[in-house]
C-alpha cells in the first residue's frame, strides 16, 4: 500500500477540476486585457461540480484591487440604433439586451471572445426558473415565488416592447429571451461622471466570473469616475475562489441576495450539477461580489 502523505492540501484542491479551462477563457482574459481592463492577482479556474469562477493566484491584502473596468471595455446600449427603432423609451434592461442581441448574434462579431465564454441557452433552461414549464416553478420555495413572478412580469413588458422590431429585423422571442438573460444576469447601472443623464445598464467584461453576494460579505465594487473597480473586502489567501452558478452564470443585478437566488436557484431534479448559492459562511473566503444598487432601482 503507498504511504499516505501527510501533507495539507490548498483549499481550491478539493474544488479543483482535473478538465483543463478551455482556451476561450484564456482568450478572453487577453482581451480583456486589450481593452483596458485591469486583472491582479486573479484568474478563470475550472472548479469542480461548479463551472469556472475565478481563484487568487496570490496573497491578496485587504482593499487591494483586484479588476478594474475602464468605461471604454463596457457594453453600452446602441442610443443611435435604439432611436431608430423607437426604443429609447423601453426599459434600460430591453435597451440593453435588444444592443446586446445586434451586436452580439452575427457570427463574425468582434464581441464573439466575450460572447463564447458566456452560458448556452440549454444552460439557461436547466438553471433559471423563468424557463421551466409553470408546473416546474412550483418547487421553488415560496419565498422565492414572488421574484420570480416580477422577473417574467419584466421580461414580459420588454418582450412586448420590442417584439414588432424584432420581427422586422428577423430575430424571434427565443434570441431576444436569450439575450435578455444575460443582461439579466449581469449587468450593472453606468453613469459617466459630470454627465446630466440618467445612466445605463452596461455590461462589464470578466465581472462575469465574480458571484453575486449579499451586503457586507464580498468583494467591494465602486463605480469611480473611469470605470467600475473591485477591491478585496478582506485579506485572501492563495487558491480562495469564488462560487459560480451555471457555467459563467452570475447575477450583477440591482437585486437583493434573496430575489437573486430565486431566479439562479433550482430544485436538484431540474439542476444535474446541484448548483446552488454557496451558504454565507465559507472556510476558505471565497470571492464574491455585492455590487452597488443605485437609487433608481432601489
Amino acid at each position: 500500500m503507498a504511504p499516505s502523505s501527510n501533507k495539507r492540501k490548498r483549499p481550491s484542491e478539493a474544488m479543483a477540476d482535473e478538465t483543463p479551462l478551455p482556451d476561450k477563457h484564456h482568450l478572453f482574459t487577453q482581451w480583456s486585457q486589450d481593452r483596458g481592463v485591469e486583472i491582479r492577482g486573479v484568474a478563470p479556474a475550472q472548479l469542480a461540480n461548479r463551472g469556472v469562477g475565478l481563484i487568487a493566484t496570490k496573497q491578496l491584502p485587504k482593499d487591494h484591487r483586484i479588476l478594474f473596468i475602464p468605461e471604454k471595455a463596457m457594453f453600452k446600449p446602441n442610443t443611435t440604433l435604439l432611436k431608430k427603432a423607437s426604443l429609447h423609451t423601453a426599459s434600460p434592461q430591453a435597451q440593453l439586451a435588444f444592443s446586446a442581441m445586434i451586436a452580439y448574434a452575427p457570427a463574425d462579431s468582434q464581441l464573439k471572445v466575450w460572447r463564447e465564454t458566456w452560458p448556452t441557452l440549454d444552460d439557461f433552461k436547466q438553471s433559471l426558473p423563468m424557463c421551466w414549464p409553470e408546473a416546474e416553478r412550483g418547487d421553488l420555495p415560496p419565498s422565492m415565488q414572488q421574484p420570480l413572478e416580477r422577473q417574467l412580469a419584466d421580461y414580459q413588458r420588454d418582450w412586448t416592447a420590442v417584439r414588432e422590431t424584432c420581427v422586422q429585423r428577423g430575430s424571434g422571442e427565443e434570441e431576444f429571451r436569450y439575450y435578455w438573460m444575460i443582461v439579466n444576469s449581469r449587468s450593472f447601472h453606468w453613469k459617466a461622471a459630470g454627465r446630466a443623464t440618467v445612466g445605463s445598464m452596461v455590461m462589464c467584461p470578466f465581472v462575469d466570473y465574480l458571484n453575486h453576494a449579499p451586503a457586507g460579505s464580498a468583494c467591494r465594487v465602486t463605480m469611480t469616475a473611469k470605470g467600475y473597480e473591485v477591491t478585496a473586502d478582506r485579506e485572501y489567501g492563495e487558491w480562495c475562489f469564488s462560487y459560480p452558478i451555471a457555467s459563467t452564470l452570475h447575477s450583477y443585478t440591482p437585486l437583493s441576495h434573496s430575489q437573486t437566488s430565486s431566479l439562479l436557484s433550482s430544485p436538484q431534479r431540474r439542476n444535474p450539477h446541484n448548483l446552488r448559492l454557496p451558504p454565507k459562511r465559507q472556510t476558505t473566503n471565497p470571492l464574491r461580489l455585492h455590487p452597488p444598487r443605485p437609487k433608481q432601482f432601489r
